[in-house]
C-alpha cells in the first residue's frame, strides 16, 4: 500500500483578517487532499490561535520538518514565517510545489483545480 506524501502549506497568516486565512488555507487543503495528499496545516497545530508568534513558528517548523513536500500560497513571499519555512525546507533538500495557472479558484472541487509546478531555491 503506497503511503500518502505529507504536504505543508506555506502563506502569510498574520495582519490578514482571520475568515480571509482561513479560508484560503482551507480552500488549499480540500485541493490537495483531492489531489492525493496528506495535508499538514499551520492553523492546526494544536496551539490556541492567541498563542505568540514564536510558540506557533517553533510548532510550525516541528510539523514541517515531518513533511515530504511544501505548497506555496500565492502570498508566501509576504510573510516573514513562511519564508524562514521555505528557506529551511529548501536547505533540507525537501520539495516545494506551488499553485501555478489556474490558481485555487480555478475549478472549485476539481483535482484539476490548480497544476502543481516544483521549484527550486532559484526559482524562488
Amino acid at each position: 500500500m503506497k503511503t500518502k506524501q505529507k504536504i505543508y502549506i506555506a502563506g502569510k497568516i498574520g495582519d490578514l483578517p482571520r475568515k480571509e486565512v482561513e479560508k484560503k488555507f482551507n480552500d488549499a487543503k480540500i485541493s490537495l487532499l483531492q489531489t492525493g495528499f496528506q495535508v499538514v496545516s499551520p492553523l492546526e497545530n494544536g496551539l490556541p490561535r492567541e498563542s505568540a508568534w514564536e510558540q506557533h513558528m517553533r510548532r510550525d517548523i516541528a510539523l514541517l520538518c515531518d513533511c515530504d513536500a511544501i505548497f506555496l500560497l500565492s502570498d508566501w513571499i509576504d510573510s516573514p514565517g513562511a519564508r524562514f519555512e521555505v528557506s529551511l525546507f529548501i536547505s533540507l533538500g525537501h520539495t516545494c510545489l506551488r499553485h501555478w495557472k489556474h490558481g485555487l479558484a480555478g475549478l472549485p472541487g476539481s483535482p484539476k483545480a490548480f497544476d502543481l509546478v516544483e521549484v527550486n531555491a532559484a526559482a524562488l
